[in-house]
Parts: structure tokens; sequence; C-alpha cells
């Protein structure tokens, strides 16, 4: 681990003191169990599979994402970027589950039954006691590509910041989500998933300039309404002290 080794120090003690109790196998199992009782045709999990971004985590993560009976999309959260490591030993384990990426190149673009699946990677190592991310130029670049080549489905955006202030602690929060919203609010997208919750993109709107709102499309409807998605965020199921899930 060659940056910040103090994060995932911090995260060993978390670990330790705290979520060693909650992260549970049998949790994870459940969550399967009830995703294959659904029976979604898709499955969208945004991010933080891993709690300190190491390739051991990457690889026991892929065997579990193996064992989902459905089809599923993930992007990376800030957990699975805790520190630098090489992709071709962290992220390129969930290639199948990111269209194939055996690199960083994001976003990935999804598209079936009318419907456009967008990965966007915001997760990137942080110092001690930060959990924020990025999404870049590049990457922004890009969105601005799909979300153009896409204009005739209904998009959704999966990213692990929410791309809107106020929702999460400055810590947390997405250090590019002003110029990440004007783009959704230019372009358009049905819905955002985000680690905090499912975001409708008239949401999106309060983030950016009010003069940027002249411009922006209607939220587009699902085009089939028979499709199943299982949008999950990346908390993970915590049962408490008297055992009852949360």
């Amino acid at each position: 681990m060659a940056a910040f080794p103090e994060q995932a120090s911090l995260s060993v003690a978390s670990w330790k003191r705290h979520r060693v109790h909650h992260h549970l196998p049998a949790l994870a199992d459940a969550v399967r169990e009830d995703i294959a009782q659904d029976g979604p045709d898709l499955i969208l999990n945004t991010g933080d599979l891993t709690n300190f971004g190491l390739p051991a985590e990457f690889a026991n993560a892929k065997s579990w994402l193996a064992t989902l009976t459905r089809p599923c999309l993930v992007v990376p959260g800030n957990h699975d970027a805790m520190v630098r490591e090489s992709w071709a030993e962290t992220g390129a384990h969930w290639a199948h589950w990111m269209e194939g990426r055996r690199d960083t190149s994001f976003p990935y673009c999804r598209t079936e039954r009318g419907l456009a699946f967008i990965g966007v990677n915001s997760a990137i190592p942080t110092p001690p006691f930060m959990a924020c991310g990025r999404v870049g130029k590049a990457q922004r670049d890009c969105l601005e590509e799909i979300l153009d080549a896409t204009r005739d489905h209904a998009r959704v955006i999966m990213i692990h910041h929410p791309p809107r202030s106020g929702l999460v602690p400055w810590r947390k929060s997405l250090l590019d989500l002003k110029e990440v919203a004007a783009i959704i609010v230019r372009h358009g997208a049905a819905w955002c998933y985000t680690d905090t919750l499912m975001m409708p993109r008239s949401r999106l709107c309060r983030a950016v300039p009010s003069r940027l709102l002249a411009c922006h499309q209607l939220p587009c409807s699902l085009p089939d309404p028979g499709a199943r998605v299982a949008g999950t965020g990346s908390r993970s199921l915590v049962r408490t002290r008297d055992g009852r899930s949360t």
C-alpha cells in the first residue's frame, strides 16, 4: 500500500472496533438471496464492495458477484480506492460487471430495452478522515458524449458520490459535483443512483446555477414498464444489537 497508509490504518482500527461485527458473510448471503427472490432484470451496485481496497478483497467480491443469479453492473466506491493499487490486481477483477473494463477508462455504458445504464467512477484515494470523490475532466467529457449519443434512451447514471450538495458531509462529497450536475442538467437523465439514494434528475437542478436550468430536458419515462431494476446503494445491511436488520 503506497498511497495514504494512514487512511488504511484508520480503517483497520474502525473495522476491528465496529465493522467486523456488522459486515458479516451471512448478511451478504441474505442480500443475494433476497435479490434472487425478487428476480430483477438488472442489479445496480454503486460500490464499496471492499473495506480497504486490497487485491484479496476484490477477488473475494468477484467470487460473491459470481454467485448472483441476475445480471449486475458495478461502479467503484471510495473504499474500493482507499489506497493506490494496480488496476490489474483490483478493479479488473470486476471487469465482467463493468462492461469489460480492464483499465480505468470510465464511464461505461450498457443499453438494453430502451434504457442506457452509465457507470461513472468517482472513487479516488484520499487522505485520512476523507472519503470524497472526483470524476475528473476526462470522464466528464466522455459522459457528455455518452449522454449525447443516448438521447433516445432513458439514461440511468451510476455514481458512488452524489452529484448534489447537502446530501453528505463535505469530506464525503463529490469535489466536482457542480460540473457533473451541470452536464446531467444539460443533456438529461432519468435517474442517478448513488451511495446515498436514488435521485430523480429534477433534484439535481438545485446543484447548478439557475442560468443552466433553461436548457434542461424533462426526465424520461421508462420505455419498458416491464423492466425490473434492483438498485442497491453501497451501504451494508447492518444488524443492530437487538437483532433487528436496518
